[in-house]
């Protein structure tokens, strides 16, 4: 895959996995459009990386702000001259919690209380 001089969509670029792959994607001659809730860090990374990087603050749950920032994306990818060639889906949508599973069936941490130790508990992403 042709990563230099392409433009390639990240949300969640601003943190974590996505933070990783938009640097890894940019140091590799990409061009990356960040989108992000995080318009604090979503600013800082652009300036931090330059200019082959643009921030668009955008909240994966509403159709309407995902279409405005691919929409915004494609305008920068014109001015730049530099086509898309990929977007990675890197957001999360809710919040980090305990979850675990009582009787078959997935709960949050204090679903099952009670359960005489049958709960398997574990951190992920819900």
């Amino acid at each position: 895959m042709k990563i230099a001089d392409r433009t390639f969509i990240i949300s969640g670029g601003a943190s974590g996995l996505g933070l990783a792959t938009a640097k890894d994607l940019y140091s590799h001659g990409a061009y990356v459009s960040i989108l992000d809730m995080d318009a604090d860090a979503g600013e800082a990374l652009i300036k931090e990386l330059g200019s082959r990087a643009a921030f668009f603050a955008t909240d994966v749950s509403e159709t309407e702000s995902i279409a405005a920032a691919v929409t915004d994306t494609v305008e920068w990818a014109r001015r730049t001259g530099k086509e898309l060639g990929g977007v990675v889906a890197a957001a999360g949508v809710g919040n980090p919690g305990k979850v675990g599973v009582c009787g078959g069936h997935i709960l949050n941490g204090s679903s099952c209380a009670g359960d005489g130790g049958r709960i398997c508990f574990g951190t992920m992403l819900i």
